[in-house]
């Protein structure tokens, strides 16, 4: 007797290969299909790194797009891995995006390394000004307290969530935000007396 694991192996299998046809037909229902499997799934994945649910309906709308541009070509094995993976790729392009924008309206590339001269210059300001920026920063840091020095390395230099911070100082993630808010109105006074203007 065929176990039920193997059967709905076999169901899942069966129902991405039908997929995988009306990709192919260019059944403009593929995605709908698509839409109505998956649509919890693929957004969980996306919201696990996104964190905020109109940025991942937003790409989900792209990880569909992406799916009728590639299928064809690509025949996957697995429909669901397939889809997955283009959903973390599209949501972490977003993050490095982002993360490339937020580098670039601050001057700097990979926030504060002091051991290396070249971290804040990106083509974007010259090296004077880039370390007039870094010695800004360091300075506020310097005088800004543990906690606040905490909260900014935290989530600009390892990238770490609201949700994670927030765990550890044992503080709501509302507290963290109104924080950073603070920290960075404070960063930005610094910078602007500095004559540096962000």
């Amino acid at each position: 007797m065929i176990g039920s694991e193997y059967m709905n192996d076999i169901g899942i299998h069966a129902a991405d290969t039908y997929l995988i046809e009306m990709f192919f037909e260019r059944n403009a229902g593929a995605i709908n299909e698509t839409d109505l499997k998956y649509h919890q799934l693929l957004s969980s994945v996306i919201l696990t790194i996104l964190e905020n649910r109109e940025d991942t309906e937003e790409c989900l709308n792209d990880v569909y797009m992406k799916l009728w541009n590639s299928i064809p070509p690509n025949r996957p094995q697995s429909f669901r891995a397939y889809a997955i993976r283009i959903a973390r790729n599209t949501a972490m392009s977003i993050i490095r995006a982002k993360k490339a924008q937020k580098r670039e309206a601050i001057c700097f590339s990979e926030p504060l390394d002091p051991a290396n001269t070249s971290t804040f210059d990106n083509g974007v300001c010259d090296y004077e000004e880039s370390s007039k920026i870094r010695e800004i920063i360091n300075s506020y840091l310097a005088s800004a307290g543990e906690r606040k020095m905490y909260i900014f390395m935290s989530r600009y230099y390892f990238d770490k969530s609201i949700y994670e911070i927030a765990k550890k100082l044992h503080c709501s993630e509302s507290t963290v935000n109104k924080e950073i808010k603070k920290i960075k109105t404070e960063l930005k006074k610094k910078l602007e007396e500095g004559g540096i203007y962000v």
